[in-house]
C-alpha cells in the first residue's frame, strides 16, 4: 500500500510537470502568433509578398 501511494504520488508530480510544460508551450505559440501578426500586418502594409524564402531557409537550417 505505501508502495503504490509513492507511485500514486510519483504519477501526480509527472501529471503537474506535464500540465506546468503545456501551459508554458500555449504561452510561446500565443507570444509567437502575435509576432506573427505583427510581421503579417508590417508586409501587407509595405506591399512585401507573405512569405521571404531566403528567411523560410534560415529558419529550417537554424532548426536542424
Amino acid at each position: 500500500m505505501v508502495d503504490s501511494l509513492h507511485e500514486a504520488k510519483k504519477l501526480e508530480a509527472a501529471r503537474a510537470a506535464i500540465d506546468e510544460a503545456d501551459a508554458q508551450i500555449a504561452e510561446a505559440l500565443a507570444k509567437r502568433f502575435r509576432a506573427v501578426t505583427t510581421v503579417g500586418a508590417y508586409k501587407h502594409r509595405s506591399g512585401l509578398p507573405a512569405v521571404d524564402e531566403a528567411r523560410r531557409q534560415a529558419v529550417i537550417d537554424k532548426a536542424v
